[in-house]
């Protein structure tokens, strides 16, 4: 790493009257400025995740902790450094993604009156970069004056060093700003490995039990507080539901605390969190956001998992609000002041994004596409009157005009999903945790839209004339078992079983090609014949699908699913004969459902009964294979 003192550049360096000309300030009284500049040996991609999350730089800094708390949609800070208190307010944060980022503060006491800082990050080549660091402040009296140039010829030599162990960091792909986790009692050394021999005999993938132990041992508060399942499995390449089931494990066993987080649907940060599903609110309110919003939604809740403080205290120590690194999905957000105009460039890729600003209910969609000649070559938004639909070209210019009295803020965001969030349907159809978790239940004035699910009904074929036959015990064993072993199938095809009524039962998939393996094995093992000591497979089953969307609700059985799709399900089972299955069109609408078709022909027949939906696409009948060697036969072998 160089720095701008040390290194000359082919690109242009910034000079402070430069950077004041193109970035105006006017607060009314002299200001101390100071900037730098540090060459990076590593891409803007790579550095931006890091610089962004302003909070573990000034960790690594030396910089204290602060506290900071919401009040009415403001956000406050308060730090005692170096026995000087200092107390203020933010502005809305400023930043482009991979390009800059700008936070101000307003103090109220201290020995500054404001502060600006500003990051700058631009590309040298490839795998090269500049970062450029800008603090303006107006001191507060002569100590402040005094103080202030002091204080920054420290930051300045820590900037350097911190840079320089980032740009190390990035060389060996190791992470980087990490902090040093606190020893642990000997007993809770004794807990944990009791606890992780006991997941292991309970068949937990060693491996993974004993990284997630590792986890507990060496990771940050800020990790172990909330953790997030589907970004852990991604960062440590394996697979979700291991995972979960290693995380449910442990959370039967005391290592972790189950969380249902209420996320505000715009900056998709945690406005509250509940202990259980029975303590959700049916709203929430997200003040820096202006949005009451209801969290009955596909992404009104996020499921995470926090160490228990049995093992291991976690008080994560916030050392900047850092909100670029806390929204990774907003791309550009920016303060206007009433009646302020804005231009300039940015650098969206193709793709679907949102423009909003706070306070305001509409937003609008921008699409950004290659190769379109009518594509505009310019975001427009006036800020009272946002356009529902634009199509722009890539890396569009912007125009921004607040044309009310009040400063605003206005936000572009991607429009997919967030991809680090674990919802409660991803849970509801995990049999584990119906197994951990068997009180958890919804509050029965809450409908909880999980989206698209696959349900399977289950009925055994001739019970009624069964249970006269072989009598009430034998049939209740017979029963039982049958329940038993549809438990497992379920279970390794990753799906849960929702309820049984009678002899029947209730499942839910996340993906229908599960739902119908696990049919399949099913129709497979209840074939009519009987091994000895599993009589309960002399018993067929009528098996039927459907994939659609559903509510999760509470119906005295904790926690059920209700709707149209539900509905379908069942009413299938009407048309279903013994070691039949029975499916519609829905559960095979995608590539992999036509290959299954394709692969199940010779023993697929089309339903032409009275129709048991709204829509024209067919109903499937699979019968049961009987010959070695047939399709459906080795599919499930």
């Amino acid at each position: 790493m160089t720095t701008a003192a040390t290194n000359s550049s082919p690109s242009r360096r910034l000079k402070i009257g430069d950077y004041l000309a193109r970035y105006p300030w006017d607060v009314g009284g002299k200001s101390l400025d100071y900037l730098w500049q540090f060459d990076l040996d590593a891409s803007v991609q790579r550095l931006w995740p890091h610089l962004s999350d302003t909070s573990s730089v000034n960790r690594a800094i030396g910089l204290p902790p602060m506290s900071l708390e919401e009040e009415a949609g403001e956000v406050r800070g308060r730090i005692n450094h170096l026995g000087v208190l200092q107390e203020w307010h933010e502005l809305p944060w400023e930043w482009e993604e991979g390009s800059e980022l700008s936070s101000t503060r307003v103090y109220s006491v201290g020995f500054a009156r404001q502060v600006r800082a500003r990051y700058l990050l631009e590309p040298l080549g490839v795998d090269r970069a500049r970062l450029t660091v800008y603090f303006g402040w107006i001191p507060r009296g002569l100590r402040g004056r005094v103080l202030i140039p002091l204080a920054m010829q420290w930051l300045r030599r820590r900037y350097k060093t911190v840079m320089t162990q980032l740009e190390t960091a990035l060389a060996e792909k190791r992470e980087p700003f990490t902090s040093t986790p606190p020893n642990l009692h000997p007993e809770t050394v004794q807990r944990l490995n009791a606890i992780e021999n006991t997941l292991i005999a309970e068949d937990l993938p060693p491996k993974l039990t004993r990284r997630v132990r590792k986890f507990i041992e060496e990771g940050s508060d800020e990790g172990l507080h909330r953790i997030r399942p589907r970004r852990l499995s991604r960062d440590w390449n394996v697979k979700l539901e291991d995972l979960l089931n290693v995380l449910l494990g442990g959370t039967r066993h005391g290592l972790f605390l189950l969380r249902w987080d209420v996320v505000c649907p715009h900056c998709r940060g945690p406005r509250a969190d509940a202990g259980s599903l029975g303590e959700l609110p049916k709203e929430s309110r997200c003040d820096p956001c202006h949005l009451d919003f209801q969290i009955t939604g596909v992404e009104g809740v996020e499921v995470s998992f926090r160490l228990h403080p049995g093992i291991r205290e976690t008080q994560p120590q916030i050392h900047c609000s850092a909100e670029p690194a806390r929204k990774p999905h907003i791309v550009i957000q920016k303060q206007l002041a009433g009646g302020a105009r804005c231009e300039g460039s940015t650098k969206l890729s193709p793709g679907r994004y949102r423009l909003r600003v706070n306070g305001v209910q509409r937003s609008g969609f921008v699409d950004v596409v290659d190769h379109d000649n009518e594509a505009a070559p310019a975001i427009l938004c006036s800020f009272d009157n946002i356009a529902p639909r634009q199509t722009v070209q890539v890396e569009p210019a912007f125009s921004l005009d607040n044309q009310g009295s009040i400063d605003r803020t206005v936000v572009l965001e991607r429009h997919d999903a967030d991809r680090d969030a674990l919802r409660p349907a991803d849970l509801f159809s995990h049999q584990m945790f119906r197994d951990v978790c068997p009180h958890e239940a919804l509050p029965p004035d809450l409908q909880l839209d999980v989206g698209r699910q696959c349900i399977l009904f289950t009925d055994m074929v001739g019970s009624s004339r069964f249970y006269v036959r072989a009598g009430d015990a034998l049939a209740f064993a017979q029963v039982r078992a049958h329940f038993v072993r549809v438990h497992k199938v379920v279970r390794d095809h990753r799906g849960a079983l929702v309820k049984t009524i009678g002899d029947a039962s209730m499942v839910v998939f996340a993906d229908p090609m599960d739902a119908l393996a696990a049919a399949i094995e099913l129709q497979r093992q209840f074939d009519g014949s009987a091994p000895s000591g599993e009589e309960e497979r002399k018993h067929r089953l009528r098996i039927s699908i459907h994939a659609g969307p559903c509510v999760a609700v509470n119906l005295n059985t904790g926690i059920d699913y209700f709707g149209n799709t539900v509905n379908t399900a069942a009413k299938l089972q009407a048309i279903t004969d013994g070691g039949e299955i029975t499916f519609t069109g829905q559960v095979v609408s995608d590539p992999r459902g036509r290959a299954f078709l394709e692969a199940h022909n010779e023993c697929l027949d089309m339903v032409l009964e009275a129709p048991l939906q709204h829509d024209d696409s067919p109903t499937y009948r699979l019968r049961a294979a009987h010959r070695e060697g047939d399709a459906t036969r080795s599919t499930s072998e």
